[in-house]
């Protein structure tokens, strides 16, 4: 067979190559079909007892004219060979690590709107300038180290320079809507080629990856609950705060995970979140190995939740104080009012006869709406004992013999007035 000069389709190429090459091993057969793009071009040449062997493969490049059987031959140049998706992410994720803050700052997406951790404000001092107070009953002790390892920060977590950001991401770990879909955006698009190396994240747990193109070093995904599943949603805290102190990360971002789409009401998602920090700094020497928790927070109506429950759970010695002060005015209050309604119960339950401004004023009232009912009421209540009928004063009755006189006398006078 005459020598052929060109490129091959790439179809029959392979054929070609196969049924010349019968130990042409499988996984470079298999990287071919993957990648076609790589296969430059494809010579013939003449080759006699040496088809398939190692021999064959190594003369194939000097092989001249001659007969035998048909060799295709890949041709590579120099940069043409590529890595897989996640190799190239996990390169990604390790080029981006390496290289100096100066020269990354230069890739980010917010350019230069990045907010390192010095301009993130912390707990004390967000409340000093926000004028926050208490607004529920403290839920722990004061403690100022660890007021001042909190902060709540509203604004965009994908512009955050800091060691690790959390994110609100689902099982697949290869992106989607809202903060996760921000986060892909931002750090570009090798991070999805790692994360897709993870092999996915089952609800309730999160995992590592390279933060990219972010500013962020790490990005730590986890996936919450879809809807109110407090023990799902604290697995995700867990996680991401045990990843930071085994990965020596001393500052961790979170957004308000589970809230939106997912269902989780942001008020009680707002307890789990705190809550579960307060306790983890709380343990062991957790505390030591974390210089900051951020609270990143966007809609105002996070804003509002958490300005209310920050203070109950990261309260300062004033909060304690002022609450004890408030509880002890309470307690005042509700025992007066305790013994003004038992004195109240007390007074409606005693006798008639152990009110002794009672009749008084009885009459007093009788006297202004009806005198005389008045006048005749007061004789009844003093003269007469309690239980007797009153006595009313006889009447005047004129006798027979006063009404004989009396008659007696008319006649006489009518006598006189006749005579002459």
């Amino acid at each position: 067979m005459s020598k052929l000069n060109g490129l091959l389709p790439y179809s029959r190429y392979l054929s070609l190559s196969l049924k010349a090459s019968p130990r042409l091993p499988g996984v470079a057969v298999g990287n071919l079909r993957q990648l076609p793009c790589f296969v430059h071009s494809a010579r013939w040449s003449t080759m006699s007892d040496t088809v398939g062997s190692d021999k064959g493969r190594r003369d194939n490049r000097h092989a001249g004219d001659g007969q035998g059987s048909p060799v295709a031959q890949v041709r590579h140049y120099p940069g043409s060979h590529r890595s897989s998706p996640g190799e190239e992410g996990l390169k990604a994720r390790k080029r981006f690590l390496e290289i100096s803050l100066e020269e990354k700052r230069q890739v980010y997406k917010c350019r230069d709107n990045y907010k390192t951790l010095n301009d993130v404000p912390t707990w004390p001092q967000y409340r000093k300038e926000h004028n926050i107070g208490l607004g529920i009953k403290p839920k722990a002790d004061p403690n100022e180290k660890f007021n001042e390892k909190v902060s709540l920060w509203r604004g965009d977590i994908t512009q955050l320079e800091i060691d690790a950001i959390s994110n609100a991401a689902n099982e697949s770990l290869l992106g989607g809507g809202g903060v996760d879909g921000a986060i892909h955006s931002a750090a570009g698009p090798t991070l999805v080629k790692e994360t897709a190396t993870l092999g996915g994240c089952e609800t309730g747990h999160a995992k590592l990856s390279g933060g990219h193109r972010l500013p962020a070093k790490y990005v730590l995904h986890a996936v919450g609950p879809i809807g109110q599943k407090p023990d799902k949603l604290e697995g995700c805290y867990k996680d991401c705060m045990a990843l930071a102190k085994e990965h020596g990360l001393r500052s961790v971002a979170f957004p308000c995970i589970s809230t939106g789409i997912f269902g989780y009401p942001n008020y009680p998602a707002g307890q789990v979140a705190i809550g579960y920090i307060r306790k983890w700094l709380e343990t062991g020497d957790n505390a030591d190995h974390m210089d900051r928790v951020i609270f990143c927070v966007f809609l105002e109506k996070d804003v509002q939740v958490y300005e209310e429950l920050l203070p109950a759970f990261f309260p300062t010695e004033d909060d304690v104080k002022g609450d004890k002060e408030a509880s002890a005015d309470t307690d005042d209050h509700m025992e007066v009012a305790a013994d003004d309604s038992k004195d109240a119960q007390s007074e409606e339950q005693r006798p008639a006869a152990e009110k002794p401004g009672d009749t008084e004023e009885v009459k007093e009232t009788a006297s202004e709406e009806d005198p005389q009912q008045g006048v005749s009421e007061g004789v009844k209540s003093e003269d007469t004992a309690p239980d007797e009928p009153a006595v009313s004063e006889p009447e005047e009755v004129k006798t027979s013999e006063e009404e004989k006189q009396d008659s007696e006398l008319s006649e006489k006078s009518e006598a006189a007035a006749a005579a002459p």
